[in-house]
């Protein structure tokens, strides 16, 4: 199990060390980009979400107003217009409702829209400063957070520094950080971090929760409908045998187009195999299996770059782990209040990142 050893290191080290990590910049849009264009960014650059920004009074700076995710644009800006909470079962109706909808008004409203009628965006301050811990980011990933704005340097109220830059921290950023900890190739020493990855799954509270599942037969519009009700990024997708055969998650609407929307009253297995150029990946972890520790877990999560490895005894769901049930493990470790997350105000944010000219 994690020793309080773990969290006083964490406490210690900064943020700035996973930002020297990174190697991606960071991709910013500007919050009066369609939706169309946020879409096929997201796509291009092979990203679930990005930081939408507006230009200060003077035009000089970005003020970051919200980040949002490719779940949140479709969950919160289509299907909730779409389906207003309504279950959709029959494959009529799901094609019925495809037709009524209204794709070139959706596809041309500004992101800026949605974010102003709070339907989409996790807003800011989620903004951390370079110099802050990382434990004070385990502890904003471990209440909801996916990802956050780190800040660097520190901003100061008053003053701008001369170079400050931006960056986007996620959760998966944070997991390669800790594992690459525990091989050893950061400063964080790898004895600290190993009893954190040896701990088994089971040990860890909130994995064994219920799954929300789909068959394979069913429509993929069916299947985003389900992960809307329900409010979860991702559900497997069983065959007629109860078998995991693959996952529909919010990363497959990346890149939707007005002319290929139609393409999700397809069998859900149809659209994904399409969509992967062949039969869609699927992680899973045995649990009944004495091995299965969280390093099986998250060396899957890094290797597919994922956010969901479903939990089996044999092949029946008995779960699934994310990253937020590893952070808020945290939680259970003495000392673990101590350490209060520091936001930095979107003023503040304003007065550091200057427009190049």
């Amino acid at each position: 199990m994690m020793s309080s050893t773990l969290l006083s290191a964490l406490e210690a080290f900064p943020v700035s060390h996973i930002v020297n990590q990174k190697e991606r910049q960071i991709i910013a849009l500007h919050e009066t980009t369609p939706l169309s264009q946020v879409l096929e960014e997201l796509k291009k650059n092979n990203i679930l979400a990005c930081p939408i920004y507006k230009a200060s009074s003077d035009y000089s700076a970005k003020v970051y107003t919200a980040i949002v995710s490719v779940h949140e644009i479709l969950s919160f800006g289509f299907f909730q217009e779409v389906f207003d909470q309504k279950m959709v079962d029959d494959n009529n109706d799901t094609m019925q409702m495809l037709n009524r909808f209204k794709k070139d008004t959706f596809f041309k409203v500004p992101i800026k829209k949605l974010i102003e009628q709070n339907r989409v965006g996790e807003p800011v301050p989620t903004v951390l400063a370079s110099s802050d811990s990382i434990l004070s980011l385990i502890k904003l990933f471990s209440i909801g957070h996916h990802r956050v704005l780190v800040v660097s340097p520190t901003v100061l109220i008053g003053g701008v520094p001369a170079e400050s830059s931006v960056c986007m921290i996620t959760q998966l950023d944070l997991l390669q950080y800790l594992y690459d900890s525990q091989q050893g190739n950061t400063a964080l020493p790898s004895e600290f971090v190993e009893p954190m990855f040896t701990t088994p799954l089971y040990d860890l509270k909130g994995v064994e929760k219920r799954v929300i599942a789909i068959n394979s037969y069913q429509t993929t519009l069916a299947g985003f409908n389900i992960m809307h009700i329900n409010q979860v990024h991702a559900i497997p997708v069983l065959d007629e045998h109860n078998k995991i055969v693959a996952t529909l998650s919010a990363k497959d609407l990346r890149g939707l187009t007005i002319d290929s929307i139609q393409d999700l009253g397809k069998p859900v297995l149809e659209f994904l195999t399409a969509t992967n150029k062949g039969t869609p990946p699927v992680q899973c972890l045995d649990l009944a299996k004495g091995d299965c520790r969280v390093e099986h877990a998250v060396e899957k999560m890094l290797k597919h770059h994922i956010h969901h490895v479903w939990n089996t005894d044999g092949h029946i769901i008995t779960g699934v782990f994310t990253p937020t049930d590893l952070f808020r493990s945290f939680s259970q470790m003495e000392g673990y209040e101590r350490s209060v997350p520091k936001v930095v105000s979107s003023s503040q944010v304003e007065a550091v990142t200057r427009i190049e000219s």
